[in-house]
């Protein structure tokens, strides 16, 4: 379950995000998390195609951010934004990038009445965990799926 201030959060995101012709989708912990995993996220995930990134910046300008980085391994750009206390981490990914690369199946979260958040499916969040090697993730999505069977 996500705390009150990550849902603040994700309302500012997607208030702003929806309607900007910017493909994007919650990955990482608060992806889990949104989707019934028993798991705390320490920041929000977000990734973007990295042609949106001047967008996005744009978007959210009058927040506190850091300078994008080209990630360790080559597949894209990544920054923080702070939402009040919460830390979204955007990873602008290139073409050839690991979540690129797994089926984009996006299954759309309702947080309140009024706002969906759009999030990676579990079965594409666990093939880019295998690509990444993060076998404790992938273990940990595979039992949650295997306990709602």
């Amino acid at each position: 379950m996500l705390n009150p201030s990550f849902k603040i959060a994700l309302k500012v995101i997607t208030s702003r995000l929806n309607g900007s012709k910017i493909d994007w989708y919650i990955t990482g912990r608060t992806n889990l998390s949104l989707q019934g995993i028993n798991i705390q996220p320490n920041h929000i995930g977000i990734q973007i195609h990295d042609y949106d990134l001047e967008k996005f910046i744009e978007i959210f300008k009058d927040l506190k951010m850091t300078q994008p980085i080209e990630l360790s391994n080559k597949e894209g750009l990544e920054f923080y934004l702070y939402i009040k206390d919460i830390p979204v981490l955007v990873c602008g990914e290139y073409s050839n990038g690991t979540y690129l690369s797994v089926p984009q199946n996006i299954k759309l979260i309702s947080i309140d009445k009024k706002n969906t958040i759009p999030c990676l499916d579990l079965i594409s969040e666990k093939l880019a965990y295998e690509k990444l090697g993060m076998i404790n993730r992938v273990e940990l999505i595979e039992n949650f799926l295997i306990q709602r069977i």
